[in-house]
């Protein structure tokens, strides 16, 4: 009696020479042996379940013509193969309205060794939760690419659910996309020293990828004062400026803040404006 063993074996393996069983009922210590085949052990046979058979020998010694031989068939299990999903970025950072490409690229993890064998399928991006798009996969990739992405961190994942053959996978990034900062306007952004006391008008510029002013008031999370020795260490806690009429405000397409300094030492501060996007810009100025 020869008894198969059931086996299993992922989808691009060729697993012929692993499969085995069991001899019983020999007898005068006849050798028999037994060759174990399936059409499932190609490394191209597809995922779902083969019958294991056997075929007894005996070497050509002639004994086998003594027994009557009977094969209890097993089962091989073929198993889809495992992936591995890259996700890439064509721009990190990126500047807010502007274009970027977000690649996948979906590959079978080794051994696989079908020629020519890789997963088909589509890929899901997602925004964190959200979903982006679906792009259909071409020779192992997808990309989809979008100029939407709001201001600030992104958690950007690429999912892609698998087919008959290949196990699902996922890769994600962290995409962070900022506004243009056009730097402190004048006076601070051409001058260096003020007079202690006097009110100094702190003004900027954001816009987007193509140049459109950013002048929603909820880009800008939050303008503080550090004073700083003259290379620039901090000295104490940062504090909020003491601020001469409305606030912060948007004049025309600038931000701006008129900064009472009245009451300050003299020495060295630190202008630190902290945008929503997360980023933060600074100007060192001299009060004197």
């Amino acid at each position: 009696v020869i008894t198969v063993a059931d086996a299993t074996k992922t989808y691009g393996q060729n697993d012929a020479a692993a499969l085995t069983g069991a001899i019983t009922g020999a007898q005068n210590g006849d050798l028999i042996s037994a060759t174990y085949s399936s059409a499932g052990s190609a490394a191209d046979a597809a995922v779902g379940t083969y019958a294991i058979t056997a075929t007894a020998s005996d070497g050509g010694s002639g004994k086998l013509a003594n027994y009557t031989v009977t094969v209890n068939p097993g089962t091989l299990t073929v198993n889809p193969a495992s992936t591995a999903s890259v996700l890439t970025s064509s721009a990190d950072p990126s500047i807010l309205g502007q274009s970027v490409m977000f690649t996948a690229t979906i590959s079978a993890v080794p051994p696989v060794m079908v020629a020519g064998a890789m997963p088909t399928g589509s890929v899901r991006f997602y925004d964190g939760t959200t979903l982006l798009a679906t792009i259909a996969l071409s020779d192992g990739s997808a990309s989809f690419t979008t100029a939407a992405l709001a201001a600030g961190d992104h958690t950007i994942v690429a999912s892609y659910a698998g087919n008959a053959d290949f196990q699902s996978s996922t890769a994600s990034l962290a995409q962070e996309v900022h506004y243009s900062f056009g730097g402190f306007l004048p006076p601070v952004g051409n001058h260096g020293a003020f007079h202690a006391g006097q009110t100094i008008p702190i003004k900027f510029d954001l816009s987007d990828a193509n140049g459109n002013a950013i002048t929603d008031l909820s880009a800008v999370a939050s303008i503080t004062i550090q004073r700083t020795d003259a290379s620039g260490a901090p000295i104490g806690a940062a504090f909020a400026p003491a601020v001469q009429g409305r606030g912060l405000s948007v004049d025309g397409s600038h931000f701006a803040l008129n900064w009472q300094t009245k009451g300050l030492a003299a020495g060295y501060y630190e202008i630190i404006v902290t945008l929503a996007d997360g980023t933060t810009h600074a100007k060192q100025v001299l009060l004197r």
